[in-house]
């Protein structure tokens, strides 16, 4: 299935159809821009992050290079990403599509093209074990290239599908996109429609992105490259396209259908024709449905010029999810998949909740990929996630229409297993059903545990609010019989206070009027670091240290939970450790699970309760979030390279280039360490006796640290 529209480019420019402008033209506008089409812009070397773990080193330098690009020429860019995923068709023999909104989709195996990755990356240790640093490196990237490339390709074949962009790259490039005093938004489908629909608002002056923006009436003129060392960039106006193809723009979409881009395939006996032949063969026919002689394929094709017609999109004015155009068709939701609540569109929008719970619902399915490392412990792993996964859509099913939510069907497709399973949201859905009898953490309960008092404005977070005080907070205060109805929520404390509250009753680290252990252990940790100990204590809890016996290996798994603090000037420089990488793929397995209930949560949480709060309040608090991080394997690799060197902290830098602050990470690790041990000592008595052998390794480091920090 071609990227683009097959043949348009070339046809364009044999018509001289494209023109050239200096970039001083677009001075003092706001300009659209596609994100998918952008992030292919963004260029940067490093060929063993996918090894490491976490972000890209250079990524957010980047970013920012990129977007001060234009921000530099007094230009507002604009960043429209993809959002949720559309459902494929289910056809009957006769070849007609029969999709469901509600019913789940027919079965997707993901095995194949899966398996094909795991195997490349374990070649590519295999190569690093024998130190053959090159043919590791290639056999790495090809991994992850094969991983974008086929799953792309296996969901295109079966779903119409936005563009796939790596897992959380939008939001893990927010704070550069920030800095750089650029704008973004995620549509709630395509970036397409969504820039046609700010295009005819007047909210952008230009649109830059790829061909399949033309397929969108409002958008007049696009701009498909640029180049920033000549001050140059090169565009399309629809209308000469029209003009010169004696066309209408019914007709156009109709042939870019028929040549095949992203949502279509090209009609079969058309693949190798030229863009113009097949706007010779629409015109000869008159329509794109005389032309097309297969059932099925004349089914995607009116699916596909449905999607295109009718694209919903976030309405600028009323931040309300509808169709790009109206009247539209009574079933459109089989197009699109159901409706989702408009809180859940809003936040999508922000950046705050990310697309994939919301994608496996309107897909029926959640699709297990394998990780960098595949081992029996993260395969345990993803089945003791389940529970937690299926509370999670039942949380967004829960802000549903009973009529709707309860025909939901999710199957999960795993990597490791030939057969598919369903989800079992049924079974978790009387937790859910909790949450309407828990109360707002009111401001009266809040201010006394705030060590500077509560914020002036009810409209900003307090300085001393954080999880940490809420942990605080939540074991002073009792469940009522029954929660207030309605509940309000005044002040952004309350907000944050209360998603915390639901979230800690959801994963077992709260229950009111009775003393929990995980909470307990919780509250050992430091205040700063209470993220990564609620990381920590769910890997114990879902038995991730269970087999591990090396005292070294427990000591550096739990330090790679932390982040450190490393060069963005240049990649990662420094050896790799497949061990730590196979924990630190359970590490974000974990996170990601948790991330995805409590923004869902918070979702709900706008959804039930009445918020006397502007938006803005819901926007700081989403962007307060925890579990946004991917933490690479660094510090766990910094801390076995220091004490493979006696503790030489001078030697150690030599070794890792990279690292800004060894002496201060490894202090932050050894504190967060010792709160571990503790808590260790608190759940299990069995795992307690492995750490405590694991501490005398730190005997001889703790001297040296001290003495540096």
């Amino acid at each position: 299935m071609s990227r683009t529209i097959r043949g348009l480019q070339e046809f364009l420019d044999g018509e001289g159809l494209v023109t050239t402008e200096p970039l001083s033209n677009l001075a003092n506008t706001t300009v659209g821009i596609d994100g998918s089409w952008w992030s292919k812009q963004i260029e940067f070397l490093e060929p063993f992050q996918v090894a490491m773990g976490g972000l890209p080193l250079t990524l957010l330098n980047c970013v920012r290079t990129d977007l001060r690009q234009w921000t530099s020429r007094n230009v507002t860019p604009v960043l429209v990403f993809n959002g949720l995923t559309l459902p494929r068709p289910k056809f009957n023999k006769g070849g007609n599509s029969s999709s469901s909104s509600s019913a789940a989709p027919s079965p997707v195996s993901v095995s194949a093209p899966s398996m094909y990755n795991l195997e490349k990356r374990n070649q590519g240790w295999d190569y690093y074990s024998q130190d053959k640093i090159s043919e590791a490196m290639q056999a790495f990237q090809s991994s992850q290239s094969s991983l974008n490339y086929k799953s792309q390709r296996l969901f295109k074949d079966v779903y119409l599908s936005t563009s796939l962009l790596p897992p959380n790259f939008v939001r893990n490039t927010l704070p550069a996109i920030f800095d750089s005093n650029a704008q973004f938004f995620t549509a709630p489908y395509y970036s397409w429609a969504q820039l046609a629909h700010f295009y005819n608002q007047g909210l952008i002056k230009n649109v830059v992105g790829p061909l399949e923006l033309l397929l969108f009436r409002e958008v007049k003129k696009i701009i498909i490259s640029v180049d920033f060392k000549t001050g140059q960039f090169r565009s399309v106006n629809m209308a000469s396209i029209l003009e010169r193809m004696q066309i209408g723009h019914d007709a156009f979409v109709e042939i870019c259908l028929l040549a095949g881009f992203e949502l279509i395939k090209p009609y079969p006996q058309y693949s190798s024709k030229s863009f113009r032949d097949i706007a010779e063969s629409h015109r000869n026919f008159g329509s794109g449905r005389a032309l097309i002689q297969s059932a099925q394929h004349l089914s995607l094709f009116t699916r596909a010029k449905c999607a295109i017609t009718y694209m919903p999109v976030l309405d600028s004015q009323s931040c309300v999810c509808k169709p790009n155009n109206s009247p539209c068709p009574n079933n459109l939701q089989e197009v699109t998949g159901i409706k989702l609540p408009n809180e859940v569109y809003f936040l999508l929008a922000l950046g705050i909740l990310g697309p994939q719970t919301l994608n496996n619902v309107i897909t029926g399915t959640m699709l297990e990929t394998p990780p960098m490392v595949d081992t029996a412990t993260y395969r345990n792993l993803i089945i003791r996630l389940v529970p937690l996964r299926a509370t999670t859509i039942a949380v967004l099913l829960s802000m549903m229409p009973p009529q709707v939510s309860e025909e939901i069907r999710v199957s999960v497709s795993r990597y490791c297993e030939s057969v598919e399973s369903e989800l079992p949201i049924s079974d978790t859905s009387f937790l859910v059903a909790r949450l309407s009898d828990l109360p707002i953490v009111s401001q009266s309960q809040i201010t006394p545990f705030l060590s500077n008092g509560p914020s002036q404005s009810p409209e900003t977070l307090s300085a001393s609010l954080n999880i940490h005080t809420v942990t605080r907070i939540l074991s002073s205060i009792s469940l009522p019989v029954h929660a207030p109805s309605p509940l309000e929520i005044n002040t952004a404390d309350e907000l944050f206070s209360t998603v915390f509250s639901h979230l800690f009753m959801m994963i077992g680290f709260h229950e009111f009027d009775k003393k929990n252990m995980l909470g307990e252990a919780l509250k050992l940790f430091d205040g700063d670091q209470i993220e990564f100990a609620i990381e920590f204590l769910l890997l114990f809890h879902f038995g991730v240290f269970d087999d591990v016996q090396d005292p070294l290996s427990i000591l550096t798994r739990v330090f790679t939970i932390l982040p450190a603090q490393l060069n963005e000037a240049d990649g990662w420089q420094g050896p790799l450790d497949k061990e730590l990488m196979g924990f630190n793929s359970s590490l974000k397995a974990v996170s990601k699970t948790v991330r995805s209930l409590i923004e869902l949560l918070l979702a709900r949480l706008i959804q039930k309760a009445t918020v006397r709060c502007s938006n803005q309040v819901i926007i700081s608090v989403g962007y307060e979030l925890p579990f946004m991080r991917e933490t690479s394997t660094a510090l766990g690799i910094m801390l076995k390279e220091t004490l493979a060197l006696n503790s030489d902290l001078s030697a150690a830098q030599q070794v890792l280039v990279c690292c800004d602050d060894i002496s201060g990470d490894l202090a932050s690790g050894i504190r967060f360490w010792d709160s571990a041990c503790k808590a260790i000592a608190l759940l299990s008595k069995n795992l307690s006796a492995s750490f405590v052998a694991a501490n005398e390794l730190l005997v001889p480091l703790r001297p040296a640290v001290l003495q540096t920090a």
